[in-house]
C-alpha cells in the first residue's frame, strides 16, 4: 500500500498527472525561438546581455501551427526590485510580439533554467480554455487564457 501511495505522489505535479502536461525545456541562446527578434523588438543590445544569457522555450498554445514563446533574461528591463526577474510569454504575429503572460518571481525564489530541478517548473496542460492550452506553474497553480491574457485559474 505504501509503495502505491508513493508512486502516485511521484507522478503528480501540482495535482496534475505528468501525462496531462508537457513541461517546457528552456534553451540558452539568442538563436533559439526567435531570441534575436525578441532582443531587437525590445531594443535590447546583445552586448548588454554580457554574462547573462537569454533563455527561451516554445510551444503552440493555441494549436494554430505557430509556436508561442517564453523568454527569461536577467536584465533590469525584465527584473524588478521586489518581484525579481520574470518569464514573459508572447505570441509572435507579423513581426510583433503580443504579450500573453508575465510571471514574476519573488526575490526569495529564483528560476534557474540550467538546474535540472527547474525543468518541470512551467508546464502546458492538455486542457484548453478559450482555445488556448492552460499553463501550470509548480507551486503556483493553473493559469488559463481569458481571451486576451493568461490569468490565475481559481
Amino acid at each position: 500500500m505504501k509503495i502505491i501511495i508513493i508512486f502516485l505522489a511521484l507522478i503528480m505535479f501540482n495535482g496534475v498527472a505528468f501525462s496531462d502536461v508537457h513541461c517546457l525545456n528552456f534553451q540558452k541562446g539568442i538563436k533559439n525561438n526567435k531570441g534575436d527578434k525578441f532582443l531587437n523588438f525590445f531594443s535590447i543590445s546583445i552586448d548588454y546581455l554580457g554574462k547573462t544569457p537569454l533563455y527561451s522555450a516554445a510551444f503552440d498554445l493555441n494549436d494554430d501551427g505557430q509556436d508561442e514563446y517564453f523568454y527569461y533574461v536577467e536584465i533590469p528591463t525584465f527584473c524588478g526590485i521586489q518581484t525579481g526577474c520574470s518569464i514573459n510569454l508572447f505570441e509572435y504575429i507579423d513581426g510583433d510580439f503580443k504579450p500573453l503572460f508575465e510571471f514574476g518571481f519573488n526575490t526569495f525564489e529564483q528560476f534557474d533554467p540550467e538546474n535540472s530541478n527547474d525543468y518541470n517548473y512551467f508546464c502546458v496542460k492538455n486542457s484548453v480554455t478559450h482555445g488556448w492550452h492552460d499553463l501550470v506553474i509548480r507551486g503556483r497553480g493553473t493559469y488559463s487564457y481569458d481571451g486576451t491574457f493568461y490569468i490565475y485559474k481559481k
